[in-house]
């Protein structure tokens, strides 16, 4: 286990610290270093470890990555956060997932990196993926001609009829910021070419809120408050 560089690297970045009362650098993202250490402790004795003993499977990788430097052990604080955070280990699993690791086959073709997380639900050939990817960003950014976001908007429509499914983990204070950044992007795929080949081409996605018909599609894309809509619920 590389706990020590991780904790390096993340008192580089200054976070706050209730035990030892100190104020750090406001845009950590994370919460106090207190809480950091507490999640990593419940990350490791509920989540990361199988009944055998050993780590599931990236584990390692995971806390090799989260001690190379402090803006990686930041995003490496958040993943643990979430995973420590019952209500929303709950919602990851909903529908029958199982946790199956860090970082390794979901679309990650920005980062690369190992700090994100994989659910699977049933066997290959017919196992379904639940990518879950950590975005510790300070501020909100457009996702429009995102790869990784059309990778995954692809990955939901899946192979032989296999819907795969997909979530994005933001700091609260841009959470609404970047529905609007997800709506503003298929707004403007609508507004390209009609909205037709989006609706062909991601109907699996677009009936996770129950979107089955064309017309519905365009009139709900073109309403004032569209990223309220369940649709986007995926940004977490």
């Amino acid at each position: 286990m590389r706990y020590d560089d991780f904790l390096e690297k993340l008192i580089k970045a200054r976070p706050s610290c209730k035990s030892c009362g100190t104020n750090g650098n406001p845009d950590i993202l994370v919460g106090d270093l207190d809480d950091v250490i507490n999640n990593w402790h419940k990350v490791c004795t509920e989540r990361a470890k199988l009944d055998n003993g050993e780590w599931i499977d990236g584990f390692d990788d995971f806390m090799k990555e989260a001690g190379e430097q402090d803006t990686k052990a930041k995003g490496a604080a958040l993943t643990l956060r979430i995973m420590a955070d019952d209500t929303e280990w709950d919602f990851m699993k909903m529908g029958g997932y199982e946790f199956a690791g860090f970082e390794g086959e979901i679309p990650d073709i920005l980062s690369g990196h190992m700090l994100d997380l994989k659910f699977t639900k049933g066997t290959p050939p017919n196992q379904m993926i639940r990518s879950v990817e950590m975005k510790n960003w300070a501020s909100a950014n457009s996702m429009s001609g995102n790869g990784q976001w059309n990778a995954y908007l692809i990955s939901v429509q899946g192979n032989s009829g296999i819907n795969n499914d997909f979530l994005y983990y933001f700091p609260d204070d841009i959470k609404d910021a970047m529905k609007q950044k997800f709506a503003n992007d298929i707004k403007a795929r609508v507004n390209a070419n009609g909205g037709q080949e989006f609706f062909d081409s991601h109907l699996a996605f677009l009936s996770k809120s129950g979107i089955s018909e064309y017309e519905d599609f365009i009139e709900l894309s073109n309403s004032a408050n569209f990223k309220n809509n369940s649709l986007f619920d995926f940004v977490r």
